[in-house]
């Protein structure tokens, strides 16, 4: 019975972040594409302080629940990288060190920079989160 409701739970993270993800990502973006301010650095360094949660939480994990949420961490850290290269396109400076942070969940997520440029793992990993390979 222990198991069992540990199993559930499990799920039941998965399933918050899973929800919570999205919609993070569409506050950012719509806050991102009305500002041209200078002050929207902040906003990704707390996007970066999710991803760092995320990736405690799945540290805890075991499992399907393990893989699945170190899916949906790949999945987020790749769209903030998308969301950063977009609102700070000339602003390399800037751009470089939050996405050299953010790169440093690559591993973690089972990503690489090979991955991405070829697609391979990325495919791979994304189309089981899709279709529910796990588990």
């Amino acid at each position: 019975m222990c198991f069992w409701v540990g199993l559930v739970q499990m799920d039941h993270i998965f399933e918050q972040v899973q929800v919570a993800v999205p919609v993070i990502l569409k506050v950012l973006k719509d806050v991102f594409s009305e500002s041209e301010d200078e002050s929207i650095e902040p906003l990704f360094e707390s996007a970066i302080g999710i991803a760092d949660s995320i990736c405690a939480i799945c540290s805890k994990l075991d499992g399907g629940a393990n893989v699945k949420l170190c899916a949906l961490l790949g999945l987020y850290v790749l769209q903030i990288m998308v969301l950063v290269s977009r609102s700070m396109e000339c602003k390399v400076s800037k751009c470089v060190p939050l996405i050299s942070h953010l790169s440093h969940f690559f591993p973690f997520c089972r990503l690489s920079y090979l991955s991405l440029i070829t697609g391979c793992d990325v495919l791979h990993t994304m189309t089981n989160m899709i279709v529910g390979g796990w588990g």
